[in-house]
């Protein structure tokens, strides 16, 4: 009997329900986001882009020639789009969304990949996909306009990577991720434990890490080291948005009792103005830093138990669960929560597993929607800070804050624990 025959056949089979789920998405980006309710894009950024792309093509230096308020991976993001187009801004438009898609592939296949580390079964992997792909509908083109796919991306990249025993190369992509935003570094806690759990050298990862970084910003650090500098600092100092969690006692506030509260643009958002802000924006980053504080110590109490299994906490399918949980603190309790930072758990909640999985994804669904319905096509509206779109922004934080109870909540299953040897770097 030849053996090598239903391999070939499963292999077949995996790759065509991954085909599937790609061309899925090619009609969500020309089709559904082009022509239905998903079609708005006249608040997206993509202008700005193009100016970027256009400055950095023509040979300005970033940080030196020309201030870019995001970190260094975004310039060849911004760029490539233009070296395709010229100067005309709809081709633009045209590229750049057709780079969106191909990082929404890139995340698509390694989902895919992560999917076979825990299971063969084609259903499981249609409805990891699937989820995914929904999720993807929900949030609209919001999508296409945005950079977040790409943090997106590096996040899923590290993990996938991690879970398939590459940590170098993990710790390398959570390096780049952190040129792009400092997003992904929330991931390395989690890695520092993992590794403690599996006996490796704990200075390693974070040294690839540094050192990735390193390499992509030294060209700025010689040249422009204040603009380099200010692309990070800005972005911390900014005040609380209006969309954010943190906003939502000053609505309310204005709302029943009439206190005077107004919105000012700055930073590149709309933010709260009131006399106790500064006093907000200390809180927060106090209680967000004891929140993730919070978070990683309870992966590391469930790491103590960790087996095996696809299951196990020590760097699996836990791993996954707490990233999510890490990424979802840091939007809810952030000072500032744009309607796209939603998108970085796009690729994460379809790999959560357990008993609460589908409660998980019901409530992300049910956020996405509400994001969408909010921006952009009522968000004057907020901006004027009306009741119904305060209690649509409140509602969507609450179906939030819901889905962080059930991801904390103990849904993992008790194995006995597996002696493993010391799973070194080298």
């Amino acid at each position: 009997m030849d053996t090598n025959k239903p391999r070939f056949v499963s292999r077949h089979r995996f790759w065509l329900v991954v085909a599937a789920f790609l061309l899925a998405q090619l009609l969500l980006w020309f089709v559904l986001f082009q022509r239905f309710w998903f079609a708005e894009k006249a608040s997206s950024s993509v202008y700005l882009y193009f100016i970027y792309g256009q400055r950095i093509a023509s040979g300005l230096v970033p940080y030196r020639d020309f201030y870019l308020e995001y970190p260094p991976v975004v310039a060849p993001v911004f760029c490539l789009p233009y070296l395709l187009s010229g100067p005309d801004y709809g081709r633009y438009f045209y590229w750049y969304e057709i780079e969106t898609l191909v990082f929404s592939a890139g995340i698509t296949i390694m989902l895919s990949l992560a999917v076979r580390q825990y299971s063969r079964s084609l259903k499981t992997l249609a409805a990891v996909l699937l989820t995914y792909v929904l999720c993807v509908a929900a949030t609209g083109s919001l999508v296409q306009v945005r950079f977040d796919l790409m943090i997106g991306f590096m996040v899923v990249a590290s993990l996938v990577l991690y879970l398939h025993g590459r940590p170098l190369v993990a710790w390398s992509f959570l390096g780049i991720g952190a040129m792009l935003k400092l997003v992904p570094l929330l991931l390395a806690p989690l890695y520092l434990i993992s590794d403690h759990r599996r006996g490796r050298r704990g200075w390693v990862g974070p040294a690839v890490m540094g050192a990735t970084s390193l390499l992509i910003a030294l060209p700025f650090l010689l040249t422009a080291p204040a603009g380099l500098a200010r692309s990070f600092l800005d972005q911390s100092s900014r005040p609380v948005q209006l969309e954010s969690t943190w906003a939502l006692p000053f609505l309310w506030a204005r709302q029943l009792l009439a206190v005077p509260v107004r919105t000012e643009f700055t930073h590149g958002s709309d933010n709260i103005i009131s006399s106790h802000t500064g006093v907000i924006s200390l809180l927060s980053a106090v209680l967000l830093l004891a929140a993730l504080a919070w978070g990683y110590y309870e992966f590391y109490l469930v790491s103590r138990d960790a087996g095996g299994g696809p299951a196990a906490a020590g760097g699996r399918m836990e791993l996954v669960r707490f990233a999510a949980v890490a990424l979802l603190t840091f939007i809810l309790l952030g000072k500032v929560f744009s309607p796209q930072y939603v998108i970085w758990l796009l690729p994460l909640i379809p790999l959560v597993t357990g008993a609460g999985r589908r409660w998980v994804a019901g409530l992300f669904a049910g956020a996405l929607l509400l994001t969408q319905y909010e921006f952009p096509y009522r968000y004057p509206k907020l901006v004027q800070m009306q009741g119904f779109m305060v209690g649509t922004v409140t509602l969507r934080d609450l179906l939030l804050a819901a889905m962080l109870v059930v991801l904390l909540a103990p849904w993992k299953l008790k194995r006995k624990p597996i002696e493993r040897k010391p799973d070194a770097y080298f």
